[in-house]
């Protein structure tokens, strides 16, 4: 057997199976199933809690409870709906980490910070990332394990299904991410699918943007799931912002501004809020806009938006 037992650690309470149970003919597979479903329960009712964490002998273990959220730490004002944003996690790398330049590596090196991250859309002008992840609803801020407010080398990983409005014509769409440090964006992804790699932004580098070599076609009613990795290395700046324009066919994406860099290129960080450039505004007489919130749909995974009062 895989497990020897399964046991329920609480206060006063312990709940153990051992599996020579599983080795009684008169057990089923499925009998075995409900019988560990039932003392889960009990153990959980007893324990007059609503927490029940539990631990595989073999060292595994797993929460009862749901991780704690935060909600829309980059613009508090403007917080998710019940059906619409982008959700995710948060990783960061401990002082004994190497650093590292690549958002893949960020994201699968990284620890987890425990939290889930539910946001209403991505538009964050350049800006200096002083306060960190401030939750929305609580005002606090998330700490390493250290004790540390965590503003640097630091990753989310966020997926979330784009949809046309009523207002928007299907057609191709050239998709663009201007960050500070790197981002990728994977559309068609789900948590089981890579998808492919639509923009790649990637590398340690100040604002820059990175472009879509190709449209994608949307169309009416059809949900695109998307998959966003950034990471912020050194303190203090970070950018990330998803931009769409409409463009007449699949393979006409090109932008002169694609791949232009600079902390100064497209917001002026200086002033409070971030005052957008020329170079910026040049974009949006081209058709280029901000991907708003109304846009991005929570994936069907997510059940409900746990920062909607």
């Amino acid at each position: 057997m895989l497990y020897q037992g399964l046991t329920a650690v609480q206060p006063g309470l312990t709940l153990a199976i051992v599996s020579h149970m599983m080795s009684q003919s008169r057990f089923t597979t499925q009998s075995t199933f409900l019988l560990l479903a039932g003392a889960t329960l009990i153990a959980i009712a007893l324990s007059g809690c609503g927490r029940a964490e539990f631990a595989f002998e073999n060292g595994g273990s797993f929460s009862q409870t749901e991780p704690p959220t935060v909600c829309s730490p980059f613009d508090p004002a403007n917080p998710p709906s019940n059906q619409n944003g982008l959700a995710g996690s948060i990783q960061y790398l401990e002082a004994s980490q190497p650093r590292y330049s690549s958002v893949l590596d960020m994201v699968s090196k990284g620890k987890d910070a425990g939290v889930k991250l539910i946001l209403s859309q991505l538009d964050v002008p350049t800006v200096a990332f002083t306060k960190g992840f401030v939750d929305s609803k609580t005002g606090a801020a998330l700490k390493t394990s250290s004790g540390d407010t965590l503003i640097e080398w630091f990753s989310i990983d966020v997926r979330s299904e784009l949809l046309l409005s009523d207002t928007d014509s299907a057609g191709f769409y050239q998709l663009a991410l201007l960050s500070d440090d790197g981002a990728v964006l994977n559309i068609d992804a789900t948590l089981t699918d890579a998808g492919t790699l639509l923009v790649d932004n990637d590398g340690e580098h100040p604002t820059r943007m990175g472009c879509a070599s190709k449209g994608i076609e949307l169309k009416k009613n059809i949900s695109r799931p998307i998959r966003v990795k950034f990471y912020q290395g050194p303190r203090y700046h970070i950018a990330l912002t998803l931009m769409w324009r409409k463009v007449s066919a699949e393979n006409s994406a090109t932008d002169a501004n694609c791949g232009l860099t600079g902390n100064d290129v497209f917001w002026d960080s200086t002033k409070t809020p971030s005052l957008a450039t020329a170079k910026y505004n040049e974009l949006l007489t081209r058709g280029w806009k901000v991907v708003p919130s109304k846009n991005f749909i929570l994936p069907s995974d997510v059940r409900s938006n746990p920062c909607v009062k």
